[in-house]
């Protein structure tokens, strides 16, 4: 559970995100990723900030998959599902 008063490390935000430190890090690097930096030297989150981008995140990658059928014989064509 997370401390939404509490402000969050990258080691924490990687162990919410589900990802490594490294990959915190990458999205530090590119700007993607809300933080800033504390006396100059290490990272911190706002952990509402990291909540609602994760949420942003989640609903963009959703929005860009499509699901394929299953079992579709390959000679007929795809009924793709209205958008």
């Amino acid at each position: 559970m997370v401390d939404l008063m509490q402000e969050m490390t990258v080691k924490e935000v990687a162990k919410f995100l589900k990802q490594s430190r490294s990959w915190v890090y990458g999205q530090i690097k590119t700007g993607t990723i809300p933080c800033y930096k504390q006396d100059g030297k290490s990272y911190r989150f706002n952990p509402l900030k990291i909540q609602a981008w994760r949420r942003a995140n989640e609903s963009a990658q959703n929005k860009d998959k499509v699901e394929k059928p299953v079992d579709q014989d390959p000679d007929k064509p795809i009924n793709w599902p209205e958008a």
